[in-house]
């Protein structure tokens, strides 16, 4: 991160530099890192337009393997800020370019569609797509791909309860790890191995195995470092230490998912110490806000209205805890729904939330 804004001045002067004797596709190519880079600072919007123009040109020039190239970082940067229809859209056309034909691309776009079905509730559609993915990327023998699959499929599996489903995939994403030496992708297994432990009401276990790989962190991509955070603030909350969930989702910062699974736990933190009245109500006209933005995945959504609920009936406005509680109904129904071809994952989600 210190060094983005060094490395964006010698990417604009390349860009420049290629503009200037015409070499379109290395033109192209760094004006999409540009946006790339631009994203990493946290400035969307002029990222996204300058992926749109990188886009507009591979077009124009006919540049197929450019134009997938910036598909890739074009529908990254759109799933990051929660614009999951138009990133579809974006993936959709990768797929239609790369198929066949650039099969190592045509692997990483199935992956990202996984990715947005899952980010929309379409559980049991994303599962399967990513099951495909996984196939092309044995089949082709990727293994940056056969990992990063195997992580999202058992996330995607602990999200709605299914310990046994996402261990299989652990374990086999735990011997390439070893084999490939892959080391900047321990970070989300050991987190992944941790909500294991919290689902089985084992989270000192968690915490401990949390704590022992907090020094992997600087290895790892941004967004597992995120997913660590936010998996070590719910476990910190889960064995009392309130205030230490509290400290760590400080300043918090992510794509919107992880946003709103930190302000589901920051909620839920506040209703388990001595609360300040006026605390609980900024947090939650905050939190309300972002609820909104209508940029936040499905299940996230569903977590954020359940912490919601518990804060409104706490401060006793129950007519918008009833409001709450007849989105939770329709989001639960629509969760439920999108696993009808999985029955066993199916009933995994209704025991996980049997309580609410």
């Amino acid at each position: 991160q210190g060094n983005l804004p060094k490395a964006l001045k010698h990417a604009r002067a390349s860009h420049a530099a290629y503009q200037k004797i015409g070499k379109h596709d290395s033109e192209i190519t760094m004006l999409a890192q540009i946006g790339q880079m631009l994203g990493a600072m946290g400035q969307s919007e002029q990222a996204l337009e300058m992926l749109e123009r990188a886009v507009k040109q591979a077009r124009e020039m006919r540049f197929e393997r450019v134009l997938a190239f910036v598909l890739v970082i074009q529908a990254e940067e759109l799933i990051q800020n929660g614009y999951f229809e138009t990133a579809e859209n974006v993936v959709l056309e990768g797929l239609e370019l790369s198929g066949k034909k650039m099969l190592a691309r045509e692997s990483q776009f199935t992956s990202m569609l996984a990715r947005i079905k899952r980010r929309i509730g379409q559980f049991g559609e994303a599962i399967q797509v990513a099951q495909t993915g996984l196939k092309l990327s044995d089949e082709l023998g990727l293994p940056i791909q056969q990992v990063l699959q195997r992580l999202f499929i058992s996330d995607a599996y602990l999200d709605l309860g299914a310990i046994q489903h996402a261990r299989i995939h652990l374990e086999k994403t735990s011997s390439l790890i070893q084999e490939t030496g892959i080391n900047a992708f321990v970070l989300l297994f050991e987190t992944l191995q941790a909500r294991i432990e919290v689902l089985n009401r084992k989270p000192k276990s968690a915490l401990s195995r949390l704590e022992k790989i907090q020094d992997s962190l600087g290895q790892a991509p941004i967004e597992h470092r995120l997913m660590f955070v936010t998996t070590l603030a719910q476990v910190q909350l889960e064995v009392g230490s309130v205030s230490l969930a509290l400290q760590t989702l400080a300043d918090f910062s992510g794509p919107t998912w992880l946003e709103a699974r930190a302000q589901s736990i920051q909620l839920e933190a506040l209703l388990n110490q001595p609360i300040n009245m006026n605390v609980l109500e900024q947090q939650l006209q905050t939190t309300n806000a972002f609820f909104n933005s209508n940029r936040i995945p499905k299940l996230e959504a569903f977590q954020l209205l359940v912490a919601m609920k518990k804060a409104y009936a706490f401060l006793q406005h129950d007519h918008l805890a009833q409001k709450v509680e007849s989105s939770l109904t329709k989001y639960r129904n629509e969760l439920v729904q999108s696993l009808e071809s999985e029955p066993q994952l199916q009933q995994s989600f209704l025991e996980l939330y049997a309580s609410i």
